[in-house]
């Protein structure tokens, strides 16, 4: 017999910090620092460290995270 792993969720911002990421990504394209590929790539990682389009902080699972990283990825 072997315990079970015990589940770790992971707290994620949701739509506040998504906005961070937004402007902040918005701003470095509007400043001529990135590129409009590399605002695409900054604003899609954003989604899923953010957790995707939750409304407040929560704690989501590892498997949410893949999840929205599969989906992110084959959108590119």
């Amino acid at each position: 017999y072997t315990k079970p792993v015990q589940r770790k969720d992971i707290k994620v911002l949701g739509k506040q910090g998504l906005g961070i990421v937004y402007a902040g990504a918005n701003t470095m394209y509007s400043g001529h620092y990135i590129s409009e590929h590399d605002k695409e790539i900054s604003e899609k990682l954003g989604w899923v460290m953010c957790g995707g389009d939750l409304s407040s902080p929560t704690e989501v699972t590892e498997q949410y995270l893949l999840d929205l990283e599969r989906e992110v990825f084959l959108s590119l």
